[in-house]
This record gives structure tokens, sequence and C-alpha cells, in this order.
């Protein structure tokens, strides 16, 4: 074969293998958007870890009994720039996660 070609059967598998890595999980795959969701519990672990942090939070229930919800959050670089540090989130800290309709997001 001539290089040409060599250099043309290169570059389209170039670009070909390239595609899948832009793939990415749908939000609406996973989750009612026109569902709010609030939670109110104990923090009991954060992983600050990428591609998305996670929260567990242990959330008590109308009949008593203790349900431990793993949130899924940004990545630590866009917590950060929201102002979240990974210091602040220690077990133990009592907080509220809402997660607002898209109607109330956005109107």
């Amino acid at each position: 074969m001539s290089a040409k070609l060599w250099a043309t059967l290169l570059v389209v598998g170039s670009l070909l293998a390239t595609v899948p890595l832009t793939a990415h999980h749908s939000f609406a795959a996973e989750f009612d958007e026109h569902q709010p969701v609030t939670l109110k519990g104990t923090l009991t672990r954060f992983d600050w870890v990428n591609p998305h942090g996670w929260l567990y939070v242990d959330v008590k229930e109308p009949d008593g009994r203790v349900v431990n919800w793993a949130i899924e959050a940004g990545a630590p670089n866009a917590l950060l720039k929201r102002g979240a540090q990974e210091d602040r989130l220690s077990a133990g800290l009592q907080v509220v996660i809402t997660r607002l309709s898209s109607e109330e997001r956005y109107g």
C-alpha cells in the first residue's frame, strides 16, 4: 500500500477510536427530573474522587428506620470552584440535600 493510504487509514482510525471517549451517562436515564427530592440526615462518609464525588448520608425514614443514601456529587474540581472543601465535609455533619425539579430550577 502507498504511504498516503496508510496515513489516511491512521488518521481515520485515530478519529474513530476517540468517539467512545466523549460518551457520558445521562441524568434522565437514572432519575426523574420532574421529581424534587430533599434528604435530611447525618453525613457518614464523603469520597472526594474523580470523576464524581460521593456523599453517604443516614436519613431517618418516617417509620424510624435509618437508610444510608449514596449521593453523586460533582467532580472535586467543580466542588472546589463552588466553595466546597474536603476537610469541612466530615462524618457526623448534619446535612440537608435538595434536588430541585427541572421546573423549579429553570422556571
